[in-house]
């Protein structure tokens, strides 16, 4: 199976500063078809603000015939069992 982006949305909340610290918190969403979402949140450590929020559509293919390929709730929890991170709000 080889992963391809569909789609990558990214809502810039507010701006980082120099020296401010980071926190990135991922976590999939439901399958659909051959479609899988994939969140993150992107937090400043000082104040918990949420500085960016992303959500990216990956589509599953076949690693040989390039067509696409369902994704199963069994695939999805192996994402999350991976160290995706927790699961969203």
């Amino acid at each position: 199976m080889v992963w391809v982006v569909r789609r990558h949305e990214i809502d810039y909340l507010k701006p980082a500063l120099e020296n401010d610290e980071l926190v990135a918190r991922t976590w999939v969403g439901a399958p659909s078809g051959a479609t899988l979402e994939r969140f993150i949140e992107i937090r400043r450590s000082r104040d918990g603000e949420v500085l960016a929020s992303v959500r990216s559509v990956w589509v599953a293919l076949d690693a040989k015939t390039l067509r696409p390929r369902r994704v199963t709730e069994m695939l999805r929890s192996f994402f999350e069992a991976c160290g995706s991170g927790t699961k969203g709000p």
